[in-house]
């Protein structure tokens, strides 16, 4: 019997190797399987980091802690968890490094092993509560097209990996408790190693099956020795992964209380910003907010009519007083704890009804802080989505026949099918992942992969637009940068790397190594301060690099080109007001952003203005400034520079009143102005103050400019 039972666990297993197979191939092509088939890894964002983060990783030696990735991103480098590169997989490849071949990817099997562990795993919870192969072999498949599992991994692969948490539900099954320790013991660090939103998923889970042992009145040594050997595998294994790379308070992300589920997510066929189409062939889209597509969890019709079959079969049940539907739940109330703990957390404090707002309460300061670790709290909902398929697929199972439950289920499969396939055939075949990124070349990327081997940027930051495009070209050279794109990041450091950089331009230094001009608004600012340098401007694939001495290498376009590069006119009683991407080209170095609407913060301790006016140039005019202060603040002391010439001093303190200043402009034979606010006293970032992780440390906001006589 034994023998038996072990021959068809062979076969399952076989079975849905084959099904993850398949479906890696309808979902990627033939052509894409291949380990060293890189181009379509790069599309979007999410995944061209994916395998930045794992290049730069393999590429470099063992390091401790073993995660570590000090290439990627140079300063502002921490480890293979930020990358989203899926550092299991990433620490087992590394092990084979030196037979490996140069465009290595692991991310087609990562892709397999999620189709495959989702429909085992899923295939023997529903058959420990049936006993019936076909009923969950048709269930399973409920799963493996779940419309929240293959979006996700369509565009973010190990977020892709949703077997992790129904495993959660699977260890539960287990008779034996040793042998749920143990498999807690090594699934538990198998999320970390996959993704933090995973492991956070598994630890709550597993931390509300720990409450119902306890009330189970085991001995005090037993709960401790638990908590104990657990702790410390969760804590080493992150350790060794590299999550303390980065100070704890860097982990805390915006987007709490936005990014979340609404409360018609499950019956959405699309949320706002989805790449498709339409989930649905016959439900419309439904209202939502933006920012809500990472709640976006759409059960199909198929389920949806399978929960309203369940919710038919539980009236019956209360008004006949059959009592099918408590027998079936009866000692079940951990399950029911775990659903809603994860439904309300992935409403967060803003519970939204399509775009109706019902109700948003504030949160403490330090709970919404923790919380904001989990900034996205939209793939909280996870759980409980599984849940929902788990529940209602049994339920219809226990109270008609097999018979019956098998057509019921196979009916509304098809249906499923039908429904989703809007989505689903948006995804055959590769169709999601067309390469974008651009393959540079030429004589100045050549340069720059063969002789420099690093290529820096004048704008320092996480995820700027310039990632995507020269991801590609990095990886493929190995080429060291401060070009990166972390799932988070240390943004004091970078914030400091900004400044220095900063400061060393105004002063015309700059280090010996070429640099991408990371803004556009940035040229202008370089070209003026090193006008009498020998500092060569390089106009390339729509990119302008930078290169120390090497200005007698511009080419003759190159040359055109720079001359294009010019100071933008104000007109005389013309009032700019800086909106988001537009009139930034009066702006150069130093400023940033303002997140709630028009204007431009100045960042760090020196910011420029670049302009040209059409007045008479036989006059004096003056520029009239619109601004406020950033009342973080307790003072600002700063000077004002005029084309290099110091002009006045301000010291405006944290009650100061003043909104406008008026700049003389002495007259001029190119009516060119430059414009440089320089601060004396240091500036407080919103995280040093604890009001948010912003680490910015912004002065003054600029409303308006207007040159007037």
């Amino acid at each position: 019997m034994e023998y038996l039972k072990s021959r068809i666990n062979l076969i399952v297993v076989l079975f849905y190797f084959l099904i993850g197979f398949f479906c890696t191939v309808l979902f990627l092509g033939f052509e894409n399987i291949s380990f060293t088939n890189i181009d379509w890894i790069f599309h979007g964002k999410d995944m061209s980091t994916h395998f930045t983060g794992w290049s730069y990783f393999v590429n470099d030696e063992w390091r401790f802690p073993l995660g570590a990735n000090p290439m990627y991103g140079l300063e502002n480098s921490s480890s293979i968890v930020y990358s989203d590169s899926i550092p299991i997989l990433a620490l087992f490849f590394k092990i084979f490094k030196d037979f490996l071949p140069n465009s290595f990817q692991y991310f087609s099997f990562w892709i397999f092993l999620c189709f495959f562990l989702q429909g085992y795993i899923s295939y023997k919870i529903i058959n420990h509560y049936t006993n019936n192969k076909i009923y969950s072999l048709i269930a399973s498949f409920f799963f493996l097209i779940a419309p929240v599992f293959i979006y996700r991994i369509s565009f973010h692969l190990a977020l892709g990996g949703h077997w992790l948490i129904i495993a959660c539900f699977y260890i539960e099954t287990f008779n034996s408790q040793k042998l749920k320790n143990i498999a807690w013991n090594i699934l538990i660090p198998a999320s970390l190693l996959v993704h933090f939103y995973l492991a956070a998923s598994c630890i709550i889970i597993y931390g509300i099956f720990f409450l119902k042992e306890i009330l189970e009145k085991k001995s005090f040594k037993y709960y401790l020795k638990k908590i104990i050997v657990l702790n410390f595998i969760i804590i080493s294994t992150m350790y060794l992964a590299g999550y303390f790379m980065i100070p704890s308070v860097q982990t805390l992300g915006v987007g709490f209380g936005i990014l979340k589920l609404n409360l018609l997510g499950i019956f959405d066929p699309l949320n706002i910003g989805s790449n498709f189409n339409s989930w649905s062939l016959f439900l419309p889209d439904l209202p939502s907010i933006e920012g809500e597509m990472e709640g976006f969890s759409y059960l199909g019709l198929g389920i949806i009519l399978l929960a309203i079959l369940c919710i038919y079969f539980i009236f019956l049940d209360i008004r006949y007083k059959k009592k099918i539907f408590y027998n079936i739940c009866v000692n079940k109330k951990f399950y029911t704890f775990i659903f809603f703990i994860f439904f309300f957390l992935s409403l967060s404090n803003n519970i939204d009804f399509g775009h109706y707002e019902l109700l948003h309460y504030k949160v403490n300061t330090y709970i919404y802080g923790m919380l904001s670790v989990l900034r996205a709290s939209g793939r909280m909902f996870w759980p409980a989505y599984y849940l929902i398929l788990i529940f209602t697929i049994i339920f219809v199972f226990r109270v008609v026949s097999e018979k019956k439950s098998i057509l019921i289920l196979s009916i509304l499969l098809l249906i499923q099918i039908v429904d989703t396939s809007s989505g689903l055939k948006q995804l055959l075949f590769s169709k999601k992942f067309e390469p974008e990124y651009l393959n540079l070349k030429g004589d100045i990327w050549d340069k720059i992969a063969k002789e420099e081997k690093i290529l820096r940027t004048t704008f320092v930051r996480n995820a700027t637009s310039v990632f995507k495009p020269m991801s590609f070209y990095l990886t493929k050279n190995n080429i060291k940068s401060d070009i990166f794109w972390h799932a988070r990041y240390d943004r004091e450091k970078a914030a400091e790397s900004r400044y220095s950089l900063y400061n060393k331009l105004s002063n015309g230094l700059i280090d010996n190594v070429p640099y991408l001009v990371g803004k556009k608004n940035h040229l202008l600012n370089i070209k003026e301060n090193f006008k009498k340098s020998e500092l060569g401007f390089f106009f390339r694939d729509n990119f302008w690099i930078i290169i120390p001495n090497k200005k007698e290498d511009m080419t003759k376009d190159d040359i055109i080109a720079y001359d294009k590069i010019n100071f933008s006119i104000i007109n005389l009683n013309e009032k700019i007001i800086p909106e988001p991407d537009k009139y930034h080209e009066y702006f150069g170095v130093g400023w940033s952003h303002n997140q709630l609407g028009n204007g431009l913060w100045t960042e760090g301790y020196i910011s420029s203005i670049f302009f040209e006016s059409n007045f008479d140039k036989n006059i004096n005019a003056t520029l009239e400034i619109e601004f406020e202060t950033n009342h973080l603040n307790n003072n600002l002391r700063f000077n004002i520079l005029i084309n290099d010439n110091f002009v006045q001093s301000y010291d405006l303190s944290k009650e100061n009143k003043l909104e406008k200043m008026e700049l003389k402009l002495k007259k001029n034979v190119t009516n060119r102005y430059k414009i440089d606010f320089k601060f004396l006293n240091p500036l407080i970032s919103p995280l040093e103050a604890l009001k948010s992780p912003d680490a910015r440390k912004l002065g003054l906001l600029i409303k308006s400019l207007k040159v007037k006589i």
